[in-house]
């Protein structure tokens, strides 16, 4: 799994002033609590920094993996070698600028979603609830386009910064983004690090009611008692991968420590002691059994990362 020389970690050591870490288990980092070491684990204190890093990366040609806040995704035993980049309270910040037409929240990409929401609350910005209670970070969100209740992430995008491998950074119009059912297409490489919502004035105690009564509706059909990626599998057109799985008798299923929810079949929870060997074989049975059923290929939402042991 080696990727760095000495000559390397140090001058990363030197772009960093010093927060890097090396050999770090990821499973604390991840919604799965799954996962083996990351080679090096980077959290940026800003975009100037991360920028550097990156086209440091590049020039070097060390791989780089962004896992946010770690949420919808699954981080094999064996770990990941070179960079593994995580968004803190660092590139956080949340505020409001008032446009001639209308209202945006610019985000940083490492706020979480519900710190988002207490903003919206607090604030009296409509438009974005339908996010509550969704784990995850502004820019996972808007990097796999996040949706929920009918409304996805990128139908409230206005625009965003990217970072991207030479180290340049871009501002990107919400016009020219190409967002598709749990995607946003992007360069190779390239980092969401701002984004920018449409968002409306409204009574606080209204978004608050909204809020609360979204995060309601998640508690009645998901199940939010145990560590999970939220919804593996991408819903095909026309139909509901909980509602295949089910059909195909999955329903229950256990593999070591890891069960596809009896509460949401889309769902495989961490019920303890989980491994990503427990987890990816229910995913793969998942797909053989659905396949055979009803002839339909489910594909992943969550993204599966690491090096295979």
């Amino acid at each position: 799994m080696k990727r760095f020389t000495e000559e390397q970690i140090e001058r990363l050591k030197s772009l960093t002033g010093g927060s890097v870490s090396f050999g770090v288990s990821l499973s604390s980092f991840t919604s799965f609590k799954v996962g083996g070491r990351a080679e090096a684990l980077y959290e940026p204190k800003d975009i100037e920094e991360l920028s550097m890093v990156i086209s440091f990366a590049n020039v070097a040609s060390l791989p780089y993996v962004v896992i946010g806040r770690g949420s919808n995704i699954l981080v094999r035993d064996a770990g990941i070698g070179g960079l593994v980049i995580r968004f803190g309270r660092k590139i956080a910040g949340l505020r409001l600028e008032e446009k001639v037409n209308r209202h945006e929240l610019i985000c940083g990409a490492g706020a979480q979603l519900k710190d988002l929401m207490r903003f919206c609350a607090d604030e009296g910005l409509s438009g974005l609830e339908f996010l509550a209670g969704i784990p995850g970070s502004a820019g996972g969100a808007i990097s796999v386009n996040t949706g929920a209740f009918g409304s996805d992430i990128g139908g409230k995008v206005t625009g965003i910064k990217v970072v991207k491998p030479d180290g340049s950074v871009e501002a990107i119009e919400g016009r020219d983004l190409h967002f598709g059912y749990r995607e946003l297409s992007l360069g190779r490489g390239w980092i969401v690090v701002e984004g920018a919502f449409a968002v409306e004035r409204a009574e606080k105690e209204d978004v608050r009611g909204r809020i609360k009564d979204f995060i309601r509706k998640r508690n009645e059909k998901q199940p939010l008692d145990a560590p999970s990626a939220g919804s593996i599998f991408k819903n095909p057109p026309g139909d509901y991968a909980g509602r295949l799985i089910e059909a195909a008798g999955l329903k229950g299923m256990q593999r070591g420590g890891a069960r596809i929810s009896p509460v949401h079949a889309n769902w495989i929870v961490n019920i303890g002691g989980a491994g990503s060997d427990d987890i990816i074989g229910l995913i793969n049975t998942a797909r053989e059994r659905v396949k055979e059923v009803s002839g339909i290929e489910l594909e992943l939402e969550i993204r599966i990362l690491g090096d295979e042991s």
